[in-house]
């Protein structure tokens, strides 16, 4: 995984893509916020469904807001998507925000502490250590700039982690 940074939309309600570029400026992914209907862009402030798309403008996640009561999503990532994964909201503290990522075996969790320009993601082995993966931070000076930095590497998905991170960017946006 390498670095990238992307510009959220501005309105909430925004259906356009974010280009998520790497270093050089080039464009690596792009993300797509969209709705089913006109009457949920309307109604429903709290979608968050995600399409994640490569250079070639080939489709590389979905992610699908299943529960918007408490916030639950579907995602499917890979080449045909293929691989499926569910996130949810495990906050206990509506200003600690904490999402959890479930796929196959492997557990990943996101932390944000109110006040902080920085999200973290772990993932958690089976004794319960977190292994930072990568950080979403959130410019200080234009709060709609966002560079997702990876820490360390590991096995899990650039994709899944890329969609995860955009779809909390604009689920923190709607706060």
């Amino acid at each position: 995984m390498e670095y990238l940074s992307f510009k959220k939309p501005f309105f909430v309600f925004s259906t356009r893509r974010s280009k998520l570029k790497n270093k050089e400026g080039n464009v690596k992914y792009q993300g797509k916020k969209y709705y089913h209907s006109r009457k949920e862009r309307l109604l429903l402030k709290k979608v968050a469904n995600v399409k994640l798309y490569d250079e070639s403008n080939n489709l590389q996640a979905h992610v699908l807001q299943t529960e918007r009561a408490r916030d639950k999503w579907s995602i499917k990532f890979g080449n045909n998507l293929e691989n499926l994964a569910s996130m949810k909201d495990v906050s206990s503290i509506s200003t600690h925000k904490r999402l959890s990522v479930t796929f196959f075996d492997h557990k990943l969790l996101i932390k944000h502490n109110w006040g902080s320009n920085e999200a973290q993601m772990f993932k958690i082995n089976k004794n319960e250590e977190e292994m930072k993966i990568a950080t979403l931070t959130i410019g200080s000076l234009n709060p709609s700039n966002h560079e997702i930095i990876p820490e360390s590497a590991s096995q899990v998905d650039e994709r899944l982690v890329i969609s995860t991170f955009y779809t909390f960017a604009l689920v923190k946006a709607r706060e």
